[in-house]
């Protein structure tokens, strides 16, 4: 058993060999990385032979420190310019990007099983984030499912039929079911006003919704 992870290159007894900073260069009127991407920079221990310390380039360098992890040449896959690349690495990068998504049990159900975020690519960044977000809502609701029903003693749903089931209740929300939950639920007792708003703006805002609903358009 051995542990692989990131490190910052400030802490006590790192090595300094391996320190790389990002730079860049123009080649051909186009800036181009340095050091290029999959490059290797291992440094051993000898006090430890088992213990690395490792920077390997990806698009900024990732610094890392590992109890036994293989030095041994590989290759992982990345995305460059959209398209899905083998990149020369060493193998504890490789473990480290294989189990880095099993630290716990939210990680491990939101990145290796189902996962909307990961589905979906997009370089817009708040895409890639409220996906996320999405992700984390579905993995707690099977969470708080799997606990709640293990306090019942019942058999849990497998995860996939828990999503399964979530996509049909929420399918089945009509748009007469819709309007009974955001009735139950006004607005303005969610959230409070902005302090910056004044009387006046208030009853705008107030007069502008109440004729939008007269026109009979959602607002």
């Amino acid at each position: 058993m051995y542990l692989t992870g990131t490190i910052q290159t400030d802490r006590a007894g790192y090595a300094k060999e391996v320190v790389t900073a990002k730079k860049t260069r123009t080649v051909n009127k186009r800036k181009v990385m340095v050091p290029p991407q999959g490059t290797t920079k291992i440094a051993q221990n000898k006090q430890f032979p088992q213990l690395t310390a490792a920077m390997w380039m990806d698009r900024n360098p990732v610094h890392m420190l590992s109890s036994g992890g293989s030095r041994e040449p590989v290759t992982v896959m990345r995305r460059i310019h959209g398209n899905l690349q083998p990149v020369p690495a060493p193998g504890l990068v490789r473990d480290y990007h294989r189990w880095m998504g099993g630290v716990d049990v939210h990680d491990q159900l939101r990145m290796q099983h189902y996962s909307v975020q990961l589905a979906y690519k997009t370089r817009k960044y708040y895409k890639t984030l409220f996906l996320g977000l999405v992700d984390m809502a579905l993995v707690n609701a099977f969470i708080v499912h799997r606990l709640y029903r293990k306090q019942i003693t019942k058999p849990t749903m497998k995860h996939y039929a828990f999503l399964e089931m979530l996509m049909e209740q929420l399918l089945a929300v009509d748009e007469d079911t819709f309007v009974e939950i955001e009735e139950a639920t006004q607005a303005k007792e969610r959230t409070a006003p902005s302090p910056g708003r004044t009387d006046s703006t208030q009853q705008g805002a107030a007069n502008a919704a109440a004729t939008t609903f007269d026109d009979g358009h959602c607002p």
